[in-house]
């Protein structure tokens, strides 16, 4: 009976401490998060990803820039973070998003994205690619990660349910 107890604090204590991959910037922009979804065909997967996109933004169709049924979704959006350095600011970005899809599984690419009509990766890296130390460059770098994968966990939340 013990192993029994054992077994069910193991399971429950590695379920509760697993997490969704986050995405990380590096010199050259966002790496393709590949995300498995068992028993789920690619209708369905693109199904759940129109309904995220229709619920998520205000204007869905001039969102949505291409479609293939079961295959692929993209979408070009702006989207703003505020972050706190000397006062609140606030910065709008531009990105593309990518959503490739198969049967139970689907990728996720965020890709081109802007600020002030410059990369992002060109704002927070340097011209050898080593990453921007100061204080400011943290700080917007922090919360501008922040607001990207909070749009990549709400879809990947809302495809999940």
């Amino acid at each position: 009976m013990k192993n029994y107890y054992s077994l069910a604090f193991l399971f429950i204590f590695f379920n509760m401490n697993s997490q969704i991959d986050s995405l990380k910037m590096n010199v050259d922009g966002f790496p393709k998060i590949e995300n498995q979804l068992s028993g789920v065909s690619k209708s369905e997967i693109h199904d759940r990803v129109k309904s995220w996109i229709n619920r998520t933004f205000r204007e869905p169709a001039n969102v949505l820039k291409a479609e293939e049924k079961g295959s692929y979704i993209r979408i070009a959006a702006t989207s703003s973070f505020t972050f706190k350095y000397m006062g609140n600011t606030t910065y709008d970005y531009d990105y593309n998003v990518e959503i490739d899809i198969n049967d139970e599984s689907w990728s996720y690419r965020i890709f081109d994205v802007s600020m002030y009509r410059q990369r992002i990766p060109e704002y927070f890296y340097d011209s050898k690619g080593r990453m921007r130390t100061g204080k400011m460059y943290l700080k917007i770098r922090e919360s501008f990660l922040n607001d990207v994968n909070r749009i990549y966990f709400s879809l990947n939340e809302f495809i999940n349910k």
